[in-house]
């Protein structure tokens, strides 16, 4: 099963940056396994919960996004994840590429088709952070009081809006858009 995302370097810091947000990441799914009936009847503690333990399942999830900073500058971003391994590339505004791989435990980069480089611990755990374990984990404990929105339809998929008030320390306002017409699986 794969998640199919819908717009989510100087250093590698900026290319880890385009898919986290206090911690994780955001993504758009494709749900094939059968729906979780009355999800959205939930709260949203439980719908948020449900959405991370069926994330924290996944073989494979692929994950896009597009990012407008202040300026009007693009960055545009793929990442490919398995429970062990990763692939995450990006261009930013100026065209430069980075790609970075997780393989082992490690974190290699490479920027405008150089040779690849082993990151030092501290930076390669930001990449390691977005391998599903570590994901579901962090987001789990890491945010602001839940609330939910209304049901609509994004990516022609019925959704409910999971909105997270920021409160927690590094958390930031958002909201999460999970599937109630399929399993409970994070399409925004």
């Amino acid at each position: 099963m794969a998640l199919r995302g819908d717009g989510l370097i100087v250093g590698f810091g900026a290319a880890a940056a385009l898919f986290l947000t206090s911690c994780g990441s955001t993504a758009a799914v494709s749900p094939t396994a059968s729906p979780s009936p009355g999800e959205e009847t939930k709260s949203a503690d439980i719908i948020f919960s449900d959405a991370l333990t069926y994330l924290g399942t996944q073989a494979a999830i692929h994950l896009t996004r597009t990012q407008t900073d202040g300026s009007g500058a693009i960055t545009n971003g793929t990442l490919d994840l398995t429970q062990t391994t990763g692939h995450l590339e990006q261009t930013d505004a100026q065209g430069v590429k980075t790609v970075v791989l997780i393989i082992g435990g490690k974190a290699y980069y490479s920027q405008s088709g150089g040779a690849f480089q082993q990151l030092g611990a501290s930076d390669a755990a930001p990449a390691l952070s977005l391998l599903p374990p570590a994901l579901t984990a962090c987001e789990s404990s890491h945010h602001g009081a839940l609330t939910k929105g209304s049901v609509s339809t994004l990516n022609g998929h019925q959704v409910i809006e999971i909105k997270d008030d920021g409160t927690a320390p590094g958390d930031t306002p958002g909201s999460t858009f999970v599937a109630v017409d399929g399993p409970p699986l994070v399409v925004r």
